[in-house]
């Protein structure tokens, strides 16, 4: 496989875990919690279906990201504010230090992708991915499923 078509496949699974935060779950978070977080959630996932779907170059995934962000940001913020239950709180910080980190690497990602700078973007599309799976980790852990999703933009504009 040629490295640009690896770069592209890497980077569309980091880009396409931007939208959920996490993977399925077997901890069950208090009910109030979790209809608070799975709100939020949500709300994210459509905004981020809802954005115009670009294409699959990497400058297309690039655009793509940079879009989503925002978006992955206000979620972050808005389950910022949230109390985990006590039993929980060590692994929702986790979840959230996690999915930050995931946004830092992605904005690198797309500046790394705008400059052409191919290593770079290699680089941090596979530590992304590693980043990824500790954020789904986290999330799977608190039994969040509506964080749990990747979504990806579906419309054409």
């Amino acid at each position: 496989m040629p490295r640009t078509t690896c770069v592209a496949l890497s980077l569309t699974v980091t880009l396409a875990a931007l939208a959920g935060c996490g993977g399925g779950g077997s901890a069950q978070p208090t009910p109030h919690f979790a209809a608070i977080a799975e709100t939020i959630c949500e709300n994210a996932d459509l905004a981020i279906i809802g954005l115009p779907a670009e294409g699959t170059s990497l400058h297309s995934l690039a655009l793509t990201a940079s879009r989503e962000l925002p978006i992955v940001r206000k979620e972050l913020r808005e389950l910022s504010v949230l109390v985990a239950p006590a039993s929980q709180t060590m692994e929702f910080a986790a979840a959230l230090s996690s999915t930050r980190r995931e946004t830092e690497i992605i904005a690198k990602l797309v500046a790394a992708v705008r400059a052409g700078a191919t290593s770079r973007i290699a680089t941090l599309a596979l530590r992304g991915n590693v980043v990824d799976g500790q954020a789904k980790a986290a999330m799977t852990a608190l039994g969040l499923k509506g964080c749990a999703r990747d979504v990806t933009p579906r419309s054409r504009g």
